[in-house]
């Protein structure tokens, strides 16, 4: 089962699951759910929330709407658009409409809207979740677009606790001290994204991806061409002496490949933290000592993992050169494909790292970091110069 067909397969079982639920369930959980949310502090702290209207079984947050209409909050809704787009609106009155999909939908017109930066807390409903706390949405994508431009806002997944399925293969676990959704955040992935998807957010003004995440996403495709030369040499005849080896890096740069996928993600929750230092008042001396403080930690996470990304780039460089080496002559450009693609990404990870520390006020930990970088950029983007003309010289050389 394919990746896509797996999380069709889940979201299929969250919503028989919640449909499930009789009349009583339903209401039971939906107030358990409801208490949960008001009494979390993303919560009680937030001003303006973005809602949803609960249709199809989902949770059903229609307390919590009321509890903070009482308190004085502002609540919005979102509105489907064109290109998959949201808006946040605040319903005037009278101001509902059934809007695309047959969901209840505040009308645009009679409504006040919200830039994504106004937002504190985002509440947004799940069709599963997994053991990681990994969300299953609807599938169209109008939150993983959405859901970035909320550069401050808390952002929880709700779902009710039948909607919990097996954990999706081949995922990481969150990120050490990474709260779920039942405690309060959403584990949004980059590698959730269809192609497209991630094509068309990193097109746009949306602060992730960026350059950093693609050149991991890069650098996963350059080893995945590895991986390719090796799963074709393996079991030939005439590569016989060298299977044990082939082995041996294929199972490296299958694991390689998931660390390069993982820091896409990775990259992206680094530069969360740099985008609300960045917009951190500093109009008092108090303000701007802790505005500096908060930057300083953020560009340090900030370069830290390009860097990261750059050593696992450097080590698929290694790996493309022994696979040209070994592998199959008949997938030998594939292998200077991957050479090529990696070191692409290395370089890309370094532009990354440089911007980050060219502004951090510790000026030896910013030249730390860039020995570092400097040192993996003289040591592998000549070994990858060499494979790619070590293949091209067996391919023009009838």
């Amino acid at each position: 089962m394919t990746i896509a067909e797996e999380k069709q397969a889940q979201r299929t079982a969250g919503r028989a699951a919640r449909k499930a639920l009789d009349a009583p369930q339903r209401a039971a959980a939906n107030a358990v759910l409801c208490r949960r949310v008001l009494e979390l502090d993303a919560y009680r702290t937030a001003h303006t929330l973005l809602l949803y209207a609960a249709f199809g079984g989902e949770a059903d947050l229609a307390a919590v709407a009321a509890e903070a209409a009482r308190q004085g909050k502002t609540v919005a809704y979102p509105v489907c658009g064109e290109g998959f787009t949201l808006t946040a609106a605040v319903p005037g009155a009278d101001g509902w409409t059934v809007g695309q999909y047959g969901i209840r939908t505040p009308v645009l017109e009679r409504s006040a809207l919200l830039q994504p930066e106004q937002l504190d807390l985002v509440l947004v409903p799940c069709t599963a979740f997994d053991a990681g706390c990994y969300r299953v949405g609807m599938g169209k994508g109008y939150y993983d677009r959405y859901l970035p431009y909320c550069t401050r806002a808390v952002k929880i997944g709700i779902a009710l606790e039948v909607q919990r399925v097996p954990r999706r293969r081949g995922r990481p676990r969150p990120a050490a001290g990474r709260l779920c959704n039942r405690e309060g955040y959403l584990h949004m992935e980059m590698n959730d994204l269809s192609c497209a998807q991630f094509l068309a957010q990193l097109a746009s003004k949306a602060p992730t991806p960026g350059g950093g995440g693609t050149a991991a996403l890069v650098g996963a495709a350059g080893v995945a061409l590895g991986n390719m030369v090796g799963c074709l040499t393996t079991g030939k005849k005439k590569y016989a002496v060298v299977e044990a080896d082939i082995q041996a890096l294929n199972a490296r740069a299958e694991a390689l490949r998931l660390e390069l996928e993982a820091l896409v993600q990775a990259d992206a929750d680094a530069f969360a933290p740099l985008a609300v230092a960045y917009g951190l008042p500093k109009d008092t001396p108090e303000q701007a000592a802790h505005k500096a403080s908060v930057l300083e930690a953020a560009l340090d996470g900030a370069s830290a993992v390009p860097l990261q990304i750059m050593e696992k780039c450097a080590e698929g460089i290694a790996l493309a050169g022994q696979y040209a080496a070994k592998g199959s002559v008949l997938a030998v450009s594939d292998a200077g494909c991957a050479a090529v693609l990696c070191k692409a990404a290395l370089q890309a990870a370094s532009l990354n790292v440089f911007i980050n520390t060219k502004l951090m006020a510790d000026r030896s930990r910013a030249a730390a970091l860039d020995a570092r970088a400097d040192a993996l950029l003289a040591e592998f983007v000549p070994r990858a110069d060499e494979t790619f003309t070590a293949v091209s010289g067996k391919l023009r050389n009838k």
